[in-house]
């Protein structure tokens, strides 16, 4: 190992758990120490296992259901699982420090584990444009453990055909008016888009595409001219 330039910062030839080798000879049966894949023994000797912080064992569940496992106090039993990954550790110095990522398995959906926190956190899908969401006539909204897909400003659900439309009333209003209209036209007009609004909201104008059903938006009015 000391004989790859990079390698000769880490310092030491072996760490303590090389003797483990030793002492347990033919018989060692731990399953890190598999003669049969490449590589196997050679980690086992000289690389400490992040996920595993113990000299011996016998079998992998040893590892998972030890209170010494990272993954250990957030999961339960059958999700305890301990990971490193690569792509979460190429920070050399890091690694020089002796500073390892490791990755656990979240149990709930939507959710994904954090090496920095140390626990599961939710991935936000309209960050990483991972939605499905309608673009053009639809916004992503991250919620805990999922997303909605919410109708854009002048478009409003239409439960018949699944999709946000275009709404020529809403769009009239914000284009505004050359003419002036009596007041008893403006009314109707701000309540026939009032009713609209609402109509749309209690048949999915905020779409929860998780549990398949429409969310609730309140619409409030706060004057009408």
């Amino acid at each position: 190992m000391l004989g790859v330039p990079d390698l000769t910062t880490f310092g030491e030839p072996c760490d303590n758990h090389a003797n483990c080798l030793d002492e347990y000879g033919v018989h060692n049966k731990d399953p890190r120490a598999d003669d049969t894949k490449p590589y196997a023994c050679a980690l086992y000797s000289f690389c400490p296992d992040h996920c595993c912080p113990m000299k011996h064992i016998r079998y992998m569940k040893d590892c998972y259901q030890s209170q010494s496992n990272p993954c250990y106090a957030e999961n339960q039993p059958a999700h305890r699982k301990c990971m490193l990954n690569r792509d979460e550790n190429r920070d050399f110095q890091a690694l020089r420090a002796n500073q390892i990522n490791v990755s656990c398995e979240c149990r709930r959906r939507g959710y994904e584990w954090s090496s920095r926190f140390g626990l599961c956190v939710d991935v936000n899908e309209c960050v990483r444009d991972t939605h499905n969401c309608t673009r053009g006539a639809e916004s992503c909204l991250n919620l805990p453990g999922h997303f909605v897909c919410v109708c854009q400003l002048g478009y409003v659900y239409n439960s018949e055909i699944g999709q946000c439309v275009h709404s020529p009333d809403i769009d009239r209003v914000l284009k505004g008016y050359v003419e002036k209209p009596k007041a008893a036209e403006t009314r109707n007009l701000l309540v026939k888009i009032a009713r609209v609004i609402a109509r749309s909201s209690g048949s999915g104008y905020v779409y929860d595409y998780k549990v398949n059903r429409p969310l609730t938006l309140i619409v409030l009015i706060y004057s009408i001219i």
